[in-house]
């Protein structure tokens, strides 16, 4: 074995043992690398056996190509043996890191994550969708280091963004070489970019991943009325998918994805009243869908006193973009800046991050002003239906952006009871710059059809370069700026991370809660109450407790107070009375004269575990429905052929 050397800059550690022992962990690894890798050969087996890749067009094998070098060509910062630190990077690899804690306790679903606060436990879980999340925990559990899970899930996440991306520009425009520009265009916004790397703000990128899909749900559902479905993967479908991926990758992005719903809905009063049964129903299958994340979280949001009830909202009007900053391509921050955060209007835009829509978006929206001005007559005779969309599109995508200005009123609508209560919970004039990007991408794919219906191929294939060159310019230069102006950090596992100081802001600790002063793995106990026989295994918390005063005595124990915890004597089943102590600790109060061993244990509420069942149920319901729909459908098209038709 190699020499290592432990060394402290604390003169009060002192080592005495050392005991370095077998895990197991490289083993595992190994073992699901060579599954991983069989699996692979297995399907390669059986693409090339079932003929299906020669049996695609020339344009759909270089569709595969292109998403894939786009996904490659927009992780190339993971492709280092460090993490680029970023403003929400702890936070998300505690996430990971606790979410695997759980499922090594037996907890499923994972509810207080374990670890957090040094393991005073954190309700993340119930606050913050983490159902995405879980195959990165159980690549944890298996042994990958932690730094390498959040790389994988990152790398993840940008295959799914370009596939998204490209299947709506695919969708709208039916043109494979304009929905790899738009694939290209949305991977490689700066918006984007700054999101995934700069801020490591893993739930706002996943949530740009899966945003288009809700839209697109929409405009199929609302816009696009007169052309048929076919056999092809229904609105409605779209729209539950859409929402609960959104929904269980971030609440902020979920908030924006509703908002804009209702006011893209707006903008289709007719379809909108036409479709609002079937609108009613998506909603309250999505819903059943998700019970399970959202009765916990209402249930924590109604009955405990959050610090995030009391944060003070931030100033929209002061977190707007410069105009030139909406338009900004590139970008010239220095390394002390690399891991900060948004400046107010005051500083202005020296050393900033890209935060607006950017210059293709931009482009976009010039591009689709000229031929509204050029040829709008032909324009509506070809495309009488896609035309009305298009508008909608291109005026959702100004509004967006308009949105994402400080000249945009924020402070007056902050005034204004009901808006600025809404509007105050997006913390950042900048959150819109998330919908802005979506909607640009849809009025791509429209641009992009027009341009080759009316001015023919040699223009169409001039606009595609030109997006392409756009997005490959500013994305490559943003990606190396990231390279080399990011804060590289090394984290194997939670032992690297400060636990008390992931939880960023405290959003979701109950009020009063200093995390930083939770420190203490042991009990604390009143005078005249002995505590004996201490453990705290798997989430739960032993000890022989006895009370030698005359009144009552109260032992604290390191869980935070948030509902669900019991306190019961083990013996008789008889449950102690639970309060709060000093930092919102747990605080157990011990009867007079009261001896015995006592256990103290989180257990979910009936009504949770009812509504994870509800929304097991309904899965079940979406799938079967989905598998008997398809089977028609498939019935039906090999009839029509047999019949000749």
């Amino acid at each position: 074995m190699e020499d290592f050397y432990l060394t402290s800059e604390n003169p009060d550690l002192n080592i005495h043992t050392v005991t370095v022992q077998p895990t197991g962990q490289m083993q595992r690894i190994l073992t699901f690398l060579c599954l991983c890798l069989c699996f692979l050969l297995d399907a390669i087996v059986w693409i090339r056996k079932k003929g299906l890749w020669s049996g695609l067009s020339f344009w759909q094998k270089n569709a595969v190509w292109g998403i894939c070098l786009i996904g490659i060509a927009s992780s190339v910062p993971l492709f280092t043996n460090y993490l680029l630190n970023g403003a929400d990077l702890s936070f998300h690899l505690m996430r990971i890191e606790g979410l695997a804690a759980g499922l090594r306790e037996g907890s499923f679903p994972v509810k207080l994550q374990p670890l957090w606060i040094n393991d005073y436990r954190y309700p993340v879980s119930v606050l913050y969708g983490d159902l995405l999340l879980y195959p990165a925990a159980l690549l944890r559990l298996i042994g990958f280091p932690l730094q390498t899970v959040y790389k994988c899930y990152v790398f993840l996440i940008n295959m799914l963004t370009c596939v998204i991306s490209y299947f709506c520009g695919k969708k709208i425009s039916g043109s494979i070489p304009s929905a790899l520009a738009i694939s290209m265009m949305y991977t490689f916004a700066g918006y984007r970019i700054t999101n995934v790397y700069l801020w490591a703000a893993a739930g706002a990128a996943t949530s740009l991943a899966l945003l288009p899909i809700v839209f697109l749900g929409l405009w199929m559902m609302l816009g696009n009325e007169k052309q048929k479905t076919g056999t092809g993967i229904r609105p409605e479908l779209l729209l539950v998918i859409g929402y609960t991926g959104v929904l269980q990758s971030h609440t902020l992005g979920f908030e924006i994805a509703i908002l804009f719903s209702v006011i893209f809905c707006m903008f289709y009063p007719r379809s909108f009243l036409r479709k609002l049964p079937a609108l009613i129903g998506t909603a309250v299958v999505t819903i059943l869908l998700n019970l399970g994340f959202l009765v916990p979280m209402l249930h924590y949001m109604l009955r405990q006193d959050l610090h995030v009830f009391h944060v003070t909202p931030e100033n929209l009007q002061q977190t707007g973009l410069f105009v030139p900053q909406i338009f900004q391509m590139f970008t010239f921050y220095t390394q002390n800046k690399a891991s900060g955060s948004l400046s107010p209007v005051s500083y202005g835009i020296g050393n900033e991050f890209l935060m607006g829509a950017g210059m293709a978006v931009s482009v976009v929206l010039i591009l689709y002003l000229w031929m509204k001005t050029v040829r709008n007559d032909r324009l509506r005779r070809q495309f009488p239906e896609e035309t009305g969309s298009s508008d909608r599109m291109a005026w959702l995508t100004m509004l967006c952006m308009i949105m994402t200005c400080y000249a945009f009123p924020w402070s007056a609508l902050a005034d204004l009871p009901f808006i600025g209560r809404v509007f105050s919970v997006f913390q950042f004039a900048t959150r819109f710059t998330m919908p802005a990007l979506v909607f640009g991408l849809m009025l791509a794919a429209f641009v992009l059809k027009f341009a080759k219906g009316i001015f023919g191929s040699a223009v169409w294939k001039c606009m595609l370069a030109g997006l392409c060159l756009i997005a490959l310019a500013g994305g490559i230069y943003q990606l190396e700026m990231v390279i080399a102006q990011g804060n590289p950090i090394k984290v194997t596992c939670a032992a690297g991370l400060d636990t008390r100081t992931a939880v960023s802001s405290g959003e979701y600790v109950p009020e009063g809660t200093y995390s930083v002063l939770l420190n203490n793995p042991n009990p604390e106990a009143e005078d005249g109450v002995i505590v004996s026989n201490y453990q705290k295994t798997n989430g739960v918390i032993t000890f022989w407790a006895e009370n030698t005063l005359e009144k009552e005595g109260y032992i604290k124990v390191p869980f935070l107070a948030y509902k669900g915890y019991h306190a019961v004597d083990m013996e008789t089943g008889r449950e102690l009375y639970l309060g709060n102590g000093n930092q919102n600790v747990i605080l157990i109060i011990v009867p007079s004269g009261y001896s015995g061993a006592v256990k103290v244990y989180f257990k979910e509420p009936m009504i949770w575990r009812v509504a994870e069942m509800i929304s097991l149920i309904t899965l079940i319901g979406i799938i079967s429905g989905v598998w008997i729909f398809r089977k028609k459908a498939g019935l039906t098209i090999r009839n029509a052929f047999k019949n000749g038709r």
